[in-house]
């Protein structure tokens, strides 16, 4: 069992015990300072430090004088590679060890326990500036927007939620045999998609998602092959639709942005949509003639349209003076095809 923490050994988060605080760039000297109370006597204390996936390294910890009743002990190393380091301190001759509590803090103990983590990066790493500033909006996509309705589940081991309103399974549930993360939701990529509007509204920079690739539990952390979107999510080419369309919004939160800033100097700014016949249009009608039959949907008015008359024209319109009071919007020039900006 734990001694009672009456006495701070170690503290991650306290400058007094770690220095520098946080992750550190390869090449880096950290210094780790324990205290030991002096009623413990000669100690030995180690820094056990393991790099991930390879084996734990002891150093023995340097003594560094003596406050009333506390010995202080120091160690410094600069992790020469980049990774995922954890450690913890080893009393050689107490037999015990100190490991973390919840609040960073170091504990005494005979048993083994939690360790710290120290994340070592590539020195020329730089964050983007574009996420110093952003917000970012994290999804469990099981869990956020179901875009196809009623799904069909192809595995007979889990359970589709009609019932949004549910309250998930839990183990043990109602099943006498449990479904520990086995029930679905039914979010998916197109879910997404049609939130991303919404997301725009909320000011949202950066859509962080839980995996998503092809697994055997609602979480999909149990990834099983990590090139295959999971197929109750959608497909790799939906998914890809997704990034594009994400982008394509960020594109309209840009343009709303930049109303805003540059309306007080007399400048609108709008983003138009088209639909418009192009070059890869053409080769793709005439190198797949009946795909293109089977996927390509004509408008309304009969034709896509020609990029520089029926689309050229309406930008050129959009920047004269009778458009000025128009700002921030997007407009869609499909035909009458119905297309959601």
């Amino acid at each position: 069992m734990p001694e009672q923490p009456t006495h701070t050994f170690f503290n991650s988060r306290c400058a007094e015990y770690k220095t520098p605080f946080g992750a550190v760039p390869a090449g880096q000297t950290v210094t780790w300072r324990l205290t030991v109370p002096e009623r413990l006597g000669y100690v030995d204390p180690h820094l056990v430090l393991t790099k991930d996936r390879e084996d734990p390294v002891h150093y023995r910890m340097d003594f560094d004088g003596q406050t009333p009743g506390v010995n202080h002990f120091v160690f410094q190393l600069a992790p020469t590679t980049s990774g995922l380091y954890f450690y913890h301190f080893d009393l050689y001759t107490d037999f015990r060890k100190i490991y973390r509590t919840a609040n960073g803090e170091g504990e005494l103990t005979w048993v083994n326990g939690l360790d710290w983590q120290l994340t070592v990066y590539e020195p020329d790493f730089k964050t983007p500036d574009w996420i110093k500033d952003g917000t970012m909006y994290q999804i469990f996509p099981d869990r956020f927007c179901e875009g196809k309705p009623n799904k069909t589940m192809p595995f007979a081991d889990r359970i589709y939620r009609a019932d949004k309103t549910g309250e998930p399974y839990f183990w043990p549930t109602e099943q006498s045999e449990g479904y520990l993360n086995m029930d679905y939701y039914g979010g998916d990529f197109a879910g997404i998609q049609q939130k991303l509007p919404y997301l725009e509204e909320l000011g949202i920079t950066c859509i962080y998602l839980n995996p998503i690739f092809e697994a055997h539990a609602n979480h999909r952390y149990n990834t099983a092959d990590y090139l295959k979107a999971d197929p109750l999510l959608g497909t790799n080419e939906e998914f890809s639709a997704l990034c594009a369309a994400a982008a394509k919004e960020g594109i309209r939160g840009l343009s709303r942005v930049a109303a805003t800033e540059w309306g007080k100097d007399g400048i609108n700014v709008n983003v138009i949509c088209p639909l418009a016949w192009t070059a890869k249009l053409e080769q793709f009608q005439q190198a797949y003639p009946d795909a293109f039959k089977a996927n390509v949907k004509m408008p309304p008015m009969g034709h896509y349209a020609n990029p520089e008359t029926e689309i050229g024209r309406v930008c050129v319109q959009l920047a004269m003076p009778d458009f000025k009071y128009l700002s921030g919007e997007t407009l869609t020039l499909e035909g009458g095809m119905g297309l959601r900006p």
